[in-house]
């Protein structure tokens, strides 16, 4: 049995490909297989991806028709065969130790779950930042590995929904029969959200092992005015199941409608069509913010201030006006930060002035 099946879906990423690979076939965990799915690509991966094979045996090429991100897991998935699997995605890339973090951290703590944190990488710009979303320190409890039980009211709001920061122990997505859904875009919050509800047994390495690409407009998040009700559709399976599930308590209820009403303004801001956005913020407004149970609540009950004053505006303002108001707010917390960075960068460079002073000074 191999240690860790790192399960690749690809589809016309030929740009970002070989990095990709290289950065997988170059982990310091040698015991792995990298099954890669070529999700009915029409430009040049499938030659990278056949070359790649011919180079490294430990990689395995699937061929499918174009059925999206999350189709192509789920054939991964079913031919894996490692110990724990991973999915991770091919216009992204890892550091040399990821898989042995996790790998190692999940043994010692015979965790049915691996999380770790991220990086992002702006397409645009080329600049990697650090992005606490993805492993919110402030959320985990003291005591390794946990369970809901020790987070209900943070269980799904540490993380996020990506799986690519998630190892998972094979055999515990198998018995619990765990699959993602074939929707164009957000196939991925059932698949992470019921993992993490389910698990007994969850870890965390809190180095940042994944460099995510953004700003990438080939990407499901750059086509999202294609794919705007997909991420309702997902939450709403999710509250189908957890509805019936034990364990399903008052303070996870409030975590699953943070995580919901975050996923909700991160897809306003992230549609780049005007009627898409006025449908959805009608959508949302009208339908989504009392399906989910987000509003009618006590104010404390979203966690994030600037969220809480979101959904007020939301329930006060007609689309175009939300629209203004958002972007007004981004505006003013990006003045802010700018400002933060400013002061910072000037305490910072004085300090440095100071030693090279000392340093330069007559008779050093």
């Amino acid at each position: 049995m191999k240690k860790v099946s790192v399960v690749l879906p690809v589809y016309n990423v030929e740009e970002y490909l070989e990095k990709c690979l290289d950065s997988v076939i170059h982990q310091t965990l040698r015991e792995i297989e990298i099954i890669c799915v070529d999700d009915g690509s029409t430009d040049g991966s499938g030659a990278i991806l056949e070359a790649y094979r011919a180079k490294d045996p430990r990689i395995r090429v699937l061929h499918q028709e174009n059925r999206f991100a999350g189709a192509a897991r789920n054939k991964g998935l079913e031919e894996a065969s490692g110990k724990y699997v991973i999915f991770w995605d091919s216009d992204d890339y890892f550091e040399k130790t990821a898989l042995e973090k996790l790998y190692r951290r999940c043994e010692a703590d015979q965790a049915q779950i691996g999380v770790c944190a991220g990086k992002r990488l702006d397409d645009a710009t080329g600049l990697v930042y650090p992005v606490g979303a993805y492993l919110n320190r402030r959320m985990l409890p003291k005591k390794m590995p946990f369970q809901k039980g020790d987070i209900p009211g943070y269980l799904f709001n540490f993380t996020t929904n990506v799986p690519w920061n998630k190892l998972y122990l094979r055999e515990f997505i198998m018995e619990q029969g765990l699959r993602y859904q074939t929707l164009r875009q957000a196939n991925d919050v059932y698949f992470s959200m019921m993992a993490l509800f389910l698990a007994e047994r969850i870890t965390v390495v809190k180095a940042p092992l994944v460099i995510y690409r953004v700003d990438n407009p080939k990407s499901l998040t750059g086509k999202a005015s294609v794919n705007q009700t997909c991420t309702i559709q997902a939450y709403r399976s999710v509250l189908e199941r957890l509805e019936q599930e034990e364990g399903f308590t008052e303070k996870v209820r409030q975590s699953f409608a943070n995580k919901v009403w975050d996923a909700l303004l991160y897809s306003l801001k992230t549609q780049r069509n005007v009627q898409a956005y006025l449908e959805l913020f009608s959508l949302y407004k009208e339908q989504a913010l009392e399906e989910f149970q987000i509003s009618g609540q006590e104010e404390a009950y979203i966690y994030n201030e600037q969220q809480r004053e979101d959904l007020r505006q939301m329930q006060r303002l007609d689309a175009q006006d939300f629209l203004l108001y958002q972007f007004r707010s981004y505006e003013r917390r990006f003045q802010i930060a700018t400002g933060k960075r400013l002061i910072l960068e000037s305490r910072f460079g004085n300090r440095v002035e100071r030693k090279l002073a000392r340093i330069l000074a007559p008779g050093k």
